[in-house]
């Protein structure tokens, strides 16, 4: 009825479906990019609870790092490190800017020594004591400057800049702030006149590197989306305005389901820059077999409307399963821990939806209304007659193989391992990962977790047995092959003299000897609580893997648990240490999702073709691509990142649909003839299937113009997996189909029948 409707009035038709998705298009107005790396965590996570709490708790807000690297000399010369000083004024200069920590916060002003005269860029001069040659040895083999602050060559420097921006995550405000910083340090350095490069890292550069990644992306890939679909459905269809009848159809389906998520209120991380390259490409692979069936109801020689009206009856039900079975494997993507995962199941689960709607209203009329030439035999194009010759020839040797394959693929998959790393997250020639790279090499890495020894009173850290305690920890950790650097409050100036001190005759008296002796820009906030009833232990590691840190972080509490007591911890925490952590529950959920469509795969096989057997054949054709893909990628990579776990959950949601096609078309060719069924399902299916497979590869292909790892691996895999999917559909499943139903093999006059 429905069908007869939108055919009836074409007009009406479309300009009612523009409205619609006009109306739900205009919420995509209200999303927003948050570009915090938090957003991949729930608000009461207890992930980022930890990570937050002693955030608070010592004063660690989000920093930038500039890393000065001096090309001629070293940075302890007086003209290299007046750039230094000069960087310092930035706590003045910009309201964003809480403290600027740096090596100057360790030199000692001595009035005996000359001076030394800086000049300002705003023409102004300061004095400061000529001290850099006379403490230059001094710098260099202090505990805590050396390579945390100054590399060991003195050519590096490390200047930490502690942020106080919102917290809402906006990226436009981290944007402002970081290129204001960038200048600032540009023309300090340019008025110098001195050969000195400024490197970036930490965590709000790398918040930078996500939305200018996301930013980039974007540019690139809806624009090469447009170009390679059109360019691509043109060739085959050999007509301009088919191609865009179906392109129309999938950037509508985009554009209303953004909007639906902008009505919901939802937020956008780097990975959704994926979606639109998503939905488009699923909705132009629904939309190819009802064009291909209205093609070749035209070339028959039916009207536009008895045409469309055959190929909405012949795909209606297929198409209806297979949306349903792919919004079913993105809505999979909601048992993740990570909201932005959930984020892109939920808009892909509504791109579909609307894709389906669009395919069986819309779509029709678009067709009759343009003008089709007489285009190409696809079945010749894509040698479907040698196809089906050669599968009913050697049916049992292809499942010979394909049964190798399944077991060879099945023992592979366990060759990888889930290792995610935000700071990896880009390619080795990406700037951010370049800068980063310098951290590892000059100072004591960029992989540091943190835990806080608490003792649960006022002032409790003064105690002897807890001060013994802390002692043992830090001198333990520095034993752990994974270390690279362990610092505490004993590790500053002057400090650990204080540290040592086991009968203290005050309390309060001992509390000023501390904050007297550490640097300002420091914080003493840094290294204790604000109630001093608890230290905090920063742990920089050696570039580890996620389940090599997980290790290293269960080793550790399991330290603490024996050796702390009566006191107690929390930690560790740290962006390496969490996402790792999150990266291990995101694939364990991904598992679940994968289990779940597997059973829904089965059931829908079983329900099309009434038969065990017929769900046992969807099972295996899905699930092998699968782990074949993940076998060849554990000898390519074999590190499970977001990317990779992400395609886990949601694949089969995708390439079940080559499957539904193929397994409806049997039983209805089954239901109407006894002759020559599979090569009948081959010839009328397999074209459709191919085109569809050509279009989702080249679209998910896109993904690898990205410089963001997760849509890389994305892309990658998904695309392996389609592929291997569409020659076991092609080969494996009318093999499996033919011994299964006992098919005979062709008689002398070329017809199979079935027993």
């Amino acid at each position: 009825m429905l069908i007869a409707t939108t055919l009836k009035h074409p007009w009406v038709t479309v300009a009612a479906a523009l409205v619609v998705i006009a109306a739900l298009g205009y919420g995509a107005s209200g999303l927003r990019l948050n570009a915090s790396y938090d957003a991949y965590f729930d608000t009461n996570d207890p992930l980022l609870a930890v990570n937050n709490d002693l955030a608070d708790k010592y004063a660690s807000d989000e920093s930038v790092i500039i890393i000065l690297e001096s090309v001629e000399d070293d940075m302890l010369v007086p003209a290299h490190f007046a750039v230094i000083d000069r960087i310092r004024a930035a706590e003045r200069a910009f309201p964003f800017i809480k403290r600027v920590s740096s090596i100057a916060d360790f030199v000692d002003l001595h009035p005996e020594i000359d001076a030394l005269q800086i000049e300002g860029h705003d023409g102004t001069t300061s004095t400061k004591p000529a001290f850099v040659n006379l403490n230059r040895d001094r710098l260099l083999s202090d505990e805590y400057v050396r390579r945390l602050l100054l590399s060991g060559d003195g050519r590096f420097a490390l200047i930490e800049i502690t942020f106080a921006l919102p917290s809402d995550g906006n990226a436009n405000v981290l944007l402002d702030a970081m290129a204001q910083l960038r200048a600032f340090v540009k023309q300090e350095i340019s008025l110098a006149q001195v050969p000195i490069i400024a490197h970036y890292t930490g965590t709000l550069p790398l918040k930078e590197a996500y939305v200018l990644v996301v930013r980039h992306d974007l540019k690139m890939f809806l624009p090469a989306l447009i170009l390679l679909f059109l360019a691509t459905l043109w060739v085959l269809f050999s007509s301009f305005w088919v191609a865009v009848a179906i392109l129309l159809n999938a950037l509508l389906a985009v554009v209303g389901a953004f909007g639906v998520a902008g009505w919901l209120g939802f937020e956008l991380a780097s990975i959704a820059v994926y979606v639109p390259v998503i939905i488009a490409s699923m909705a132009i692979a629904s939309a190819v077999h009802v064009t291909t069936s209205y093609l070749h109801s035209r070339a028959d020689g039916q009207n536009p409307m008895e045409s469309a009206r055959h190929a909405l009856t012949l795909n209606l039900l297929p198409l209806a399963l297979t949306s349903f079975t792919t919004i079913l494997g993105f809505l999979g993507l909601a048992f993740s821990p990570s909201p932005p995962v959930r984020t892109v199941g939920y808009i892909v689960a509504f791109g579909i939806a609307l894709s389906f709607v669009l395919t069986v209203t819309l779509l029709p009329v678009l067709l009759c209304g343009v003008k089709v030439t007489q285009g190409r035999d696809l079945r010749a194009v894509f040698q479907i007659p040698l196809l089906i010759r050669f599968i009913t020839a050697n049916s049992r040797s292809i499942v010979a193989l394909f049964t190798l394959v399944a077991l060879l693929s099945a023992a592979g998959v366990f060759g990888n391992e889930i290792n995610d790393n935000v700071f990896e997250y880009f390619p080795d020639s990406h700037e951010f990962r370049q800068d980063t790279r310098l951290i590892d090499e000059e100072f004591s890495g960029v992989n540091k977790i943190s835990y806080s020894l608490e003792t649960g009173q006022r002032y409790g850290v003064f105690q002897q047995v807890f001060l013994e305690k802390m002692e043992a920890f830090a001198l333990w950790l520095r034993t752990q092959p994974e270390v690279n650097r362990v610092v505490t409050i004993a590790d500053l100036p002057r400090i650990r003299h204080v540290v040592g001190v086991r009968d203290p005759s005050s309390l309060m008296r001992y509390r000023r000897m501390a904050e007297d002796n550490t640097p300002a820009a420091l914080s003493l906030q840094h290294h204790v609580s604000e109630d001093y009833s608890a230290l905090h232990a920063a742990v920089y590691l050696k570039n580890l893997d996620a389940r090599a840190m997980i290790a290293f972080d269960n080793r550790v509490r399991a330290w603490l648990d024996r050796h702390l007591t009566p006191f107690s911890y929390q930690g560790g925490a740290g962006p390496n240490l969490t996402f790792a952590q999150l990266g291990q529950r995101n694939a364990a959920s991904m598992v679940y999702a994968l289990g779940i469509s597997l059973v829904a795969i089965a059931l829908i096989a079983g329900l099309i073709l009434r038969s065990v057997k017929a769900a046992w054949i969807g099972v295996v054709c899905n699930v092998v691509p699968v782990l074949a893909a993940y076998a060849l990628w554990a000898l390519v990579d074999g590190k499970i990142a977001l990317g990779g776990a992400v395609v886990l959950g949601m694949i089969l949601g995708v390439i079940v649909d080559d499957t539904i096609y193929l397994l409806a078309r049997y039983r209805r060719l089954n239901q109407t003839q006894s002759d020559m069924v599979i090569p009948a399902m081959l010839n009328q299916v397999g074209p459709a299937l191919i085109i569809t497979t050509m279009t989702l590869s080249m679209g998910l292909l896109i993904g690898l113009l990205s410089d963001f790892s997760p849509i890389l691996a994305m892309s990658s895999l998904s695309v392996s997996i389609i592929l291997i999917a569409l020659a076991a559909d092609l080969l494996v499943l009318p093999a499996l189909l033919q011994l299964s139903y006992s098919i005979q093999p062709p008689s002398a006059n070329g017809v199979i029948r079935v027993s």
